[in-house]
């Protein structure tokens, strides 16, 4: 079931409703018999907190891991995988807007000791000392969709962004699907001016809406890369390319990328060993050399891309930047992308 299905049936609920008419601005609990096991809710200046199971803090060893989601329907097969991690601690789904829609489905699928959602909308509320202490008890962070522009501009220069790269340095188990995911590689396509295509890209790298932000968070084995969803669905290919010319020229790197489908999901391990799980595909992308002449306002040229298409259950290794995979090379000529050269689909 997709997060959005979950938000739609939690949003119906009556108890859901009661709860939120129970709410008060001075962040009151929802659970006055102090039912560990119920549902719980609080509020403060920028925050909305939800907690399925224990609310208290559990101390365990997470087993850490980074899970890269594609947006669209969740699998379970996935987020089995990112539960059991967290060795039966509690979890914790960040967002920037929406409500608890993954707590009970999560708490349900494996054993932990809570799920937690904070929906944090403000960069007073992403100051907030229970905003941060809610992140330091975590043994799993799970960063939901939304808009990537919301997590980067109201979250980069705050201390919940201190305290998530804390917990992802103390080897929490990392999870991010859709603009959550987009924020996790070292390289984040940041949406500030809304989003582009792959023929407007394509037409011109340098177009307004190609914007970046760099280092939002730091996770093992995504430096120097870029991450991106929806990517099949929404046919950006083109765009993926623009981006990493574009990279190429204003950081002096060769960027690599991690495009993932919806339904699909990347597994990382702590050895940056990886499993692709789902109904699509996840590719990874690497720069042979920087263009050599990029020019605004100009249709892309870019010879000689390196992609790997990884089907479910194939394996890539982070590492060695190379995996068990479809490999061919992608040529752009004038704005328009060649098909590969070996005639594999990419």
């Amino acid at each position: 079931m997709s997060d959005h299905s979950r938000l739609s049936t939690a949003l119906a609920r009556p108890f859901a409703l009661a709860l939120s008419l129970s709410l008060v601005a001075t962040a009151a609990h929802a659970n006055p018999a102090g039912d560990p096991m119920r549902a719980t809710q609080r509020r403060g200046d920028g925050w909305v907190w939800y907690a399925r199971g224990n609310p208290r803090d559990v101390r365990a060893n997470p087993e850490g891991g980074t899970m890269l989601v594609g947006g669209g329907e969740d699998s379970n097969e996935a987020f089995a995988w990112f539960l059991q991690r967290a060795h039966g601690g509690d979890v914790l789904v960040l967002r920037a807007s929406g409500a608890d829609g993954y707590n009970d489905w999560m708490y349900d699928l494996a054993r932990v000791d809570s799920v937690e959602t904070l929906v944090v909308d403000t960069e007073r509320g992403a100051s907030d000392p229970f905003v941060v202490s809610r992140i330091a008890g975590a043994e799993a962070v799970f960063l939901a969709g939304g808009d990537q522009w919301d997590y980067l501009h109201r979250w980069k220069a705050t201390p919940l962004r201190a305290a998530l790269q804390q917990a992802i340095d103390r080897g929490a188990v990392l999870g991010g699907t859709s603009a959550g995911m987009a924020v996790l590689g070292e390289h984040s396509f940041s949406a500030a001016r809304d989003t582009i295509t792959s023929p407007e890209a394509l037409r011109d790298p340098c177009d307004p809406r190609v914007l970046f932000e760099r280092d939002f968070v730091r996770v093992p084995h995504l430096a120097n890369v870029l991450t991106d969803t929806h990517f099949a669905a929404r046919d950006r290919m083109g765009r993926l390319l623009a981006f990493t010319a574009r990279l190429a020229t204003t950081t002096g790197t060769a960027p690599r990328a991690l495009a993932v489908d919806e339904e699909t999901a990347l597994l990382i391990e702590r050895d940056g060993s990886a499993r692709v799980v789902g109904h699509g595909a996840v590719r990874a992308l690497t720069l042979s050399s920087p263009p050599r002449a990029l020019r605004c306002g100009a249709p892309l040229t870019l010879r000689n891309v390196s992609v790997e298409r990884l089907d479910a259950g194939r394996s890539f290794d982070l590492t060695r930047w190379r995996g068990d995979g479809v490999r061919t090379r992608l040529d752009v000529v004038n704005g328009t992308v060649r098909a590969p050269r070996n005639g594999s689909v990419y």
